[in-house]
């Protein structure tokens, strides 16, 4: 059975080297936006969950949170990595749980790739980001 596992900052080094290769995929997605360093700089602001099938790390998800202009809080999944995504979904409630434990009311996933919307089709698609080189 899936299951949802905060990493506490002062564990990361026990962890390391199961969740980097993991971490370095998600970075290197975010064409140079988001790196190893900059995750690692901000442990205390950008909870590390890991989606661990028995002992073994399935997906791993960079959050931080964003207090919106109403004031709601949002757990935003910054990063994703991992295998298995439709399998993901099994975590939900866990997420959820999560979220709420840090008092948010919403999960959000403000950059995510097309494929996701077949595996999330319980989630809502709200916009598209765009971007081009100059």
């Amino acid at each position: 059975e899936l299951r949802l596992v905060h990493i506490q900052p002062q564990h990361l080094p026990q962890v390391w080297p199961v969740i980097e290769p993991l971490l370095k995929r998600a970075c290197d997605r975010t064409n140079g936006e988001i790196t190893l360093n900059d995750v690692l700089a901000n442990l205390e602001h950008w909870p590390i969950l890991v989606l661990a099938n028995g002992e073994e790390p399935q997906a791993i998800m960079v959050t931080s949170i964003v207090i919106r202009g109403d004031g709601k809080r949002v757990l935003n999944c910054v990063l994703a990595s991992g295998r298995d995504a439709d399998q993901w979904p099994q975590a939900d409630d866990q997420l959820d749980a999560f979220a709420r434990s840090l008092g948010c009311e919403r999960v959000r996933i403000p950059v995510g790739r097309k494929g996701w919307a077949k595996r999330l089709p319980h989630w809502q698609l709200i916009g598209y980001v765009f971007e081009r080189e100059i």
